[in-house]
């Protein structure tokens, strides 16, 4: 037996993997894409927009296959936060470190 993380919160789950949250979700989903492709999309892809948003908002809720914890979208804006932050280096008497390094050393001074 596994430690579980006190992170984990018990779901309300009608179905195998569908909750109440996802079908509330997806009927909202539905809505606001069928509204959506009535404004701005032809009437020929008016369906499948509504099909692209739906199947958008299922994998996006969906749990993150790096940590079940948090949903993919959460994960996924951590990574692009991630891919955005400034990298760079700096070289020093000990060798290189990162900007976050730096400002964690000011902040200590």
């Amino acid at each position: 037996m596994g430690v579980v993380p006190k992170k984990t919160k018990a779901e309300q789950r009608i179905f195998r993997h569908i909750n109440l949250t996802k079908i509330v979700g997806l009927i909202v989903t539905l809505m606001v894409s069928s509204q959506l492709a009535n404004i701005m999309v032809s009437p020929k892809l008016g369906i499948p927009f509504i099909i692209f948003c739906s199947v958008i908002f299922l994998i996006m809720s969906g749990k993150s296959p790096s940590d079940p914890c948090k949903s993919f979208a959460e994960a996924w804006l951590e990574w692009l936060s991630f891919l955005m932050t400034n990298k760079t280096l700096h070289k020093h008497q000990g060798g290189e470190i990162n900007d976050e390094e730096i400002i964690d050393a000011e902040k200590h001074e």
